[in-house]
């Protein structure tokens, strides 16, 4: 059966250090409007909330002194609880001072909800404003933070604990986000997103450190030290999905390294076949 007719998963855009920053720049705290504009943007990067979420949280849901939000669903069983940094949690306090008394958290100046439109339209005008050149829009900004957070613990199911997905299989998109990034790209850190920036290697380090670009031909040092094995993911012994940056399986306990070097074989030879180029004599 040919797969011509498959379709492909685009992966989305997401937002690195310096991005993140120059987006956050954008609103005044000093209007209401901006203070909360920029609130909005801080909770959607720091917990991953949803638009719909957003628009429905309530002054009750919050803890300003524990730092907690939960996120309320039609079944109480899928209520989640995430967490705020400080630095978004001293901006929420400010709101709450000024804000129209209403139902919502989030409200127009006159106290009714605010409507979703105006939240992508404002994520798309200060993206452009902060000379991101990305597709950014609010679901980007809950991307951001799902990477930002595999990024830092390897744990998939964390990630999928804190997004509130049902199935794993929904989160391991954020494998492949991580795992494609370029080795010079920012990284980010915890709660108060410090940047760490990663040195880059320039075109004169390459002829002093004699750093060579790769070949596109595989000798035979290449073969014996690369490792044809999947890229992000795949499905251990035990039936639990798994990502290569993970320490250990959560379903089994068998150490990632381990079970890797067991399905090299049968990995190289089902994905890749005659595909692999001639090894050089």
């Amino acid at each position: 059966m040919s797969g011509e007719g498959k379709k492909t998963r685009k992966l989305p855009d997401i937002l690195n250090g310096e991005e993140r920053e120059a987006l956050l720049c954008q609103p005044n705290p000093k209007a209401p409007t901006g203070l909360r504009n920029l609130c909005i943007l801080r909770l959607m990067l720091d917990t991953g909330i949803t638009l719909s979420e957003l628009l429905n949280l309530q002054p009750a849901h919050i803890d300003l002194e524990k730092g907690q939000i939960v996120i309320r669903k039609e079944d109480s069983e899928k209520n989640r609880t995430v967490w705020v940094g400080e630095k978004t949690l001293e901006l929420l306090r400010k709101w709450s001072d000024i804000a129209p008394q209403g139902e919502y958290l989030f409200s127009t100046l006159k106290g009714g909800q605010i409507d979703g439109r105006y939240i992508r339209e404002m994520v798309k005008r200060l993206s452009k404003k902060a000379g991101i050149k990305k597709n950014i829009y609010p679901h980007s900004l809950r991307h951001t933070f799902a990477a930002d957070l595999y990024r830092e613990t390897k744990n998939i199911r964390l990630v999928q604990k804190a997004l509130g997905h049902a199935e794993v299989s929904t989160t391991t998109i954020y494998t492949y986000l991580v795992e494609t990034e370029p080795e010079e790209v920012p990284l980010v850190f915890g709660n108060n997103r410090e940047i760490k920036q990663v040195p880059q290697i320039t075109e004169n380090d390459r002829i002093e450190k004699k750093v060579s670009k790769p070949e596109k031909s595989f000798s035979q040092a290449e073969y014996k030290n690369k490792k044809y094995l999947p890229k992000y993911v795949f499905k251990c012994r035990c039936g639990e999905i798994v990502g290569r940056q993970m320490e250990k399986c959560p379903g089994c306990g068998e150490p990632i390294e381990s079970l890797l070097e067991k399905i090299r074989t049968d990995f190289q030879r089902v994905n890749f076949g005659s595909r692999i180029p001639p090894l050089k004599e």
